[in-house]
């Protein structure tokens, strides 16, 4: 997959707790929490974790996959423990195998893939608000305007154990991967991030920077990290 990715502190966080990685294969973005730069070490330790395992051979995908986050929970936990700084991450990995795509997911950064000229959000937020939305307590419109969006229920390195996500999907010749953390998100609407990616599809480093571009002029309020990757199904 033809790939660009980029990230941003914002234009209100004094520094950087994302983390990303992207070789063409494998895709991964974590975004950090925790103080005293506490986030910024433990959405790297997600990221040094799963990377060691997804870029060595892979014979199952999910297994390997879930082996990965357990083992970056249990390095971040007893991190945070030891230290106790009370570090968390999400962490989204996606890892292509000939033209299918294998999702893991924990948190509130999001998977989306961009086909026939639509936006699909493939994960779902680990997120109070995003669970009130699912139970039908609270309107989208209210979801967007709640104090509490940033609180989420999931996360790596906070609990002795993690569930990870697990999806998995079919890519057709075109189709384009979008991974973010939710400085993005929050910042912009999904029809805007889709417009954006269209109109510099061909060239994706400009359609990265462009993205966290607009998500600084509506606010920047948190750190942002964009991966973009276009597949073409004359690679396999």
């Amino acid at each position: 997959m033809v790939f660009a990715k980029g990230t941003d502190k914002g234009r209100i966080r004094d520094n950087n707790e994302d983390c990303l990685y992207a070789d063409g294969k494998l895709f991964v973005i974590a975004d950090g929490m925790g103080g005293h730069n506490a986030g910024e070490v433990a959405s790297k330790m997600a990221v040094d974790s799963v990377t060691s395992v997804l870029t060595k051979e892979v014979s199952n995908e999910k297994m390997e996959m879930k082996r990965a986050y357990a083992i970056a929970n249990t390095l971040i936990y007893k991190n945070s423990k030891d230290d106790q700084k009370g570090m968390g991450t999400t962490l989204d990995v996606c890892f292509l195998n000939n033209d299918t795509l294998h999702i893991g997911h924990v948190g509130d950064s999001r998977v989306y893939i961009i086909s026939g000229g639509e936006i699909e959000k493939i994960t779902t937020d680990h997120s109070y608000i995003e669970m009130l939305l699912l139970q039908g307590q609270i309107t989208p419109e209210e979801a967007e305007q709640s104090p509490n969006k940033h609180v989420i229920t999931r996360a790596i390195g906070v609990d002795e154990q993690v569930e990870m996500d697990y999806y998995q999907r079919k890519l057709s010749d075109k189709d384009i991967l979008l991974m973010c953390s939710d400085g993005l998100s929050d910042m912009l609407p999904e029809k805007d991030m889709l417009d954006i990616i269209l109109l510099n599809a061909a060239t994706l480093d400009y359609a990265v920077k462009k993205l966290i571009d607009a998500a600084n002029e509506n606010g920047g309020q948190d750190n942002i990290s964009v991966i973009i990757a276009g597949y073409s199904a004359k690679e396999e």
